[in-house]
């Protein structure tokens, strides 16, 4: 038997890859679902095309519980609910001390929230890992299946040597529209600058796998009415459905130990409130960065100070040096819009990854002074407005520094890092000082996300040729265990500068297929 833990991203990679070969799998979930009941009074007031009045409801809906959440993310909702994620103070965290870390008990985890966004990891960022690029590279374009990523062709492609499985089927905004075709004239000229661009390659479903196309409703920040944004949820479904996989839910994984090459996984009942234990061969752990960082130091009794590495994110508003059009009911996808990556060694060794988003309310939630103007200046304003979320790599970020407290629950606290600042100043530098650029960066108006804000979270227990307790083997094996596995970002030696669910999903394919390489020359 092979338990895998969790229902997100890597659980997902891991689970399709033993359905595929014919294993039987179990899914040890919490599983926590929606009711899902605003979800049709939205689609019929969007029959209305009124997306503000939308918008109002949702947001209604929302603020009921704003003071449990971190305030930057308010704005963003599946369909005006929190259920994916927990209050900033839980069952696992006791105490967060500048950082708004969440962590998800749902079925499909934060896949029911992301923004799709989809890159691999760069050759040159693996350069300290103890594993080869190409172990991961191999698996890059099933995963690119699996989660259906749509791009097309362009400088993104070599940059990150990277293969879109899907074309696009929805449009750009006037915006966005714009500002490619600027750039595109001057291509060459920021090539040599170090710059590199294109469309912004998302996880979105379509008629390429059995979905009609983005209807282009606006509301891609507050959950999709149509389910066209990539969600675990919808393979998990098909496997229960076709009986590929067994479903427990309601479990809340503790702890593991393993004898005799049997593992025994300890775990709350939710719904009689008992503990529980499972036994098997084999057990993925994927339950995200925060909850596995738990299980595992539970597990393995560690009681001193651990890190979690994160990245910086900083968010600013972009001005167009050309006339723009704008459509001000959003009747486009508000999902990022437009990659950049900046490769310049006198910024830092690593690229910065930006990715610029069309106007949208969720523009106005990061932009609070411009709320005034709204409806007077309206176009002459946010004509030109778009905005770049920036992100830096997590080796010149902060870091998380992770302790226990008396009660054994976990007090998270933001240690800063002031590389950070100095690239992000240096980034802004470039950006305004680059003629070619039809763009620059309000920098008086950048706003620094919490630390763990971002959710781009991991590497407690990083991956090594010679690990130590609170490390694991290249199979993200922790210390003294076989047949155990850990399968999400907190193995990874370091977090990828663009996206982080691309690279662990393919890392997580990875140990899947060397663990079913070994059961099938067993079994033979």
């Amino acid at each position: 038997m092979i338990y895998v833990v969790g229902s997100s991203f890597n659980s997902l990679a891991a689970a399709n890859a033993f359905v595929n070969k014919g294993l039987d799998v179990t899914i040890l979930d919490v599983g926590k679902k929606s009711s899902f009941q605003n979800k049709q009074i939205i689609k019929d007031l969007l029959k209305k095309n009124d997306i503000y009045k939308v918008i109002k409801f949702i947001n209604g809906i929302s603020r009921k519980n704003a003071k449990n959440y971190p305030k930057i993310k308010m704005n963003k909702t599946n369909f005006g609910s929190h259920f994916y994620r927990e209050k900033l103070i839980n069952d696992i965290v006791e105490q967060q001390e500048e950082t708004e870390t969440s962590l998800s008990y749902a079925l499909g985890g934060f896949s029911n929230i992301w923004g799709a966004a989809c890159l691999p990891i760069l050759k040159e960022e693996m350069k300290s890992w103890p594993i080869k690029y190409e172990d991961l590279s191999e698996h890059f374009d099933e995963v690119s299946k699996l989660l259906n990523v749509n791009g097309e062709n362009d400088d993104l492609n070599n940059f990150f040597n990277f293969k879109n499985y899907q074309g696009y089927e929805h449009g750009l905004s006037s915006q966005s529209k714009g500002l490619l075709k600027q750039l595109n004239l001057k291509r060459e000229d920021l090539k040599k600058s170090g710059i590199y661009f294109g469309r912004s390659k998302l996880a979105i479903n379509n008629s390429n796998n059995g979905y009609k196309g983005c209807v282009e409703c606006g509301l891609c920040f507050h959950g999709c009415p149509h389910d066209l944004i990539f969600n675990t949820i919808d393979l998990f479904n098909d496997f229960i459905k076709n009986k590929k996989i067994n479903y427990i839910p309601n479990i809340k994984v503790k702890s593991f130990d393993e004898l005799n090459n049997e593992v025994t996984i300890y775990a709350e009942n939710l719904e009689i409130n008992k503990m529980v234990e499972f036994k098997g061969k084999y057990l993925f752990l994927g339950s995200g960065s925060i909850s596995t960082m738990k299980i595992l130091m539970d597990t393995l009794k560690i009681k001193k100070n651990i890190t979690l590495a994160s990245k910086d994110q900083y968010v600013a508003p972009i001005y167009l040096k050309f006339k723009s059009k704008l459509d001000y009911k959003q009747n486009y996808n508000t999902l990022s819009e437009i990659f950049i990556e900046v490769k310049d060694n006198e910024i830092c060794e690593s690229n910065v990854h930006i990715q610029i988003y069309p106007f949208s309310d969720i523009v106005l939630s990061f932009l609070p002074f411009f709320k005034k103007f709204f409806s007077k200046y309206f176009n002459f304003i946010f004509s030109r407005l778009m905005i770049a979320q920036i992100l830096i790599p997590s080796k010149f970020s902060s870091l998380i520094n992770v302790s226990l407290s008396e009660k054994n629950f976990l007090i998270l606290k933001s240690q800063k890092n002031k590389i950070s600042g100095e690239i992000i100043k240096k980034v802004f530098k470039k950006i305004n000082q680059t003629k070619s650029l039809s763009f620059s960066i309000l920098n008086r108006l950048m706003i620094m996300l919490s630390t763990g804000g971002s959710q781009h979270l991991g590497s407690s227990f990083k991956m090594s040729t010679k690990p130590t307790e609170s490390d694991t083997d290249i199979y993200g094996r922790p210390s003294g265990f076989k047949n155990v596995h850990v399968i999400d970002s907190t193995i990874l030696p370091s977090l990828p500068t663009a996206t982080i669910v691309f690279a662990s999903m393919s890392n997580s394919l990875r140990i899947a297929k060397a663990v079913i390489s070994k059961i099938l020359s067993e079994k033979n």
